[in-house]
C-alpha cells in the first residue's frame, strides 16, 4: 500500500489561531487502495470550529467517520494515526 497523491495548501495542518487558514480544504491524501483521507476545519474561519477528520472509501458518498479535533495537535496525530492504520492495511473503525 502506498500513497497516491498529497494535496496540501499549506505544507501542514494549520494551527487552530491562523483562523485565515483554517478551511474546508486542508488535506486531501489518496491511497493506492482508493481511501482518500481528508481534512478541513468546519465553520471555515470560526474561532468556534473543529477540525473534521473523513476516510472515503473510492468515493465521496462511501464515508467512515467523521472524527473531530478541536486543536492542530490533535488532528495531526489522528491523520498520522490513520495514515500509518491505511499503510499497514489495518481497517479503520468510525
Amino acid at each position: 500500500m502506498t500513497v497516491l497523491k498529497i494535496e496540501h495548501e499549506y505544507g501542514s495542518i494549520p494551527h487552530e489561531s491562523d483562523l485565515d487558514a483554517l478551511s474546508q480544504d486542508l488535506l486531501e491524501i489518496k491511497f493506492t487502495n482508493g481511501l482518500i483521507l481528508d481534512v478541513g476545519y468546519y465553520p471555515e474561519h470560526n474561532p468556534a470550529g473543529n477540525y473534521h477528520v473523513n476516510l472515503f472509501d473510492g468515493d465521496w458518498e462511501n464515508r467512515i467517520g467523521p472524527w473531530m479535533c478541536g486543536t492542530q495537535e490533535d488532528t495531526t496525530a489522528l491523520v498520522e494515526f490513520l495514515t500509518q492504520m491505511i499503510l499497514d492495511e489495518t481497517p479503520p473503525h468510525e
